[in-house]
């Protein structure tokens, strides 16, 4: 209940409402390669407040917003609105799940800090695939309507889902929140663009240029984004709050 009263914690309730259905909304708009590459600009949110200290990683936060926004750009004039095969919308759910299989396999086998690396990379890949059947869903309602394949996408968000929060639950439990909430940004965003370009097909127009300038783009921003990560517990402390609020405010 005193939770329940706590203002910070309502408002970041409400932001991650308003932040899932404004997700939606994009997923149903654009493809996966445009929209999920985006999400790790979340760790220069979650920085940001700690800008007082003297060490702050500008010219991480520099790269990996200039990395992700020309890969954006690149992504956008290659991609294409093709049709999603349930097919290809099997095979993205068949790859998660196996993955998460290893991933919880590992991580069961282990304790401490690997376990939160392990089980927080897990609840990532579910994200990931969660946001490719949202796409794929929301495809197949906009020209089938409302029928039983429609309703099996739903029912395996809803487990992914659970299984997510589940997973998320106990890398809390293992490690710094520091550490989920950074395995959570990075891997999402890579497993979704991921679906999108090797199982969905969304960019089939790529030069060897372009596909060069997208890896060398996607390179610069997972690797600012690690080094931000690295950097969430001491920049939150110079802040003077716990990364644990920082993640509460941004989820």
């Amino acid at each position: 209940m005193r939770t329940l009263a706590d203002r910070r914690w309502l408002l970041g309730l409400l932001m991650m409402a308003v932040g899932a259905a404004m997700h939606i909304a994009a997923l149903a708009t654009a493809p996966l390669v445009v929209i999920q590459p985006v999400g790790i600009l979340a760790l220069i949110l979650i920085a940001l407040p700690g800008r007082r200290s003297p060490r702050m990683p500008f010219l991480a936060i520099a790269l990996t917003s200039v990395a992700v926004g020309l890969f954006v750009v690149l992504a956008a004039s290659t991609s294409t609105q093709a049709a999603i095969p349930t097919s290809a919308v099997l095979s993205a759910v068949l790859i998660g799940a196996i993955a998460v299989a290893v991933l919880l396999a590992s991580g069961l086998a282990t304790t401490g800090r690997r376990r939160c690396a392990l089980f927080g990379t897990g609840a990532g890949v579910l994200y990931g695939t969660v946001s490719a059947v949202i796409r794929a869903m929301l495809q197949h309602i906009s020209s089938s309507g409302l029928n039983l394949i429609a309703l099996v996408f739903a029912a395996t968000i809803a487990i992914a889902l659970l299984g997510a929060a589940w997973l998320i639950n106990q890398a809390h439990a293992n490690g710094p929140a520091a550490a989920v909430v950074a395995t959570l940004t990075i891997v999402d965003p890579l497993v979704a663009s991921g679906i999108g370009l090797f199982v969905y097909h969304e960019s089939t127009n790529n030069s060897v240029g372009i596909m060069i300038a997208q890896a060398g783009c996607a390179i610069v921003a997972v690797v600012g984004a690690l080094v931000l990560a690295g950097r969430l517990p001491e920049l939150a402390a110079v802040d003077g709050r716990s990364t644990e609020e920082h993640s509460l405010q941004l989820m």
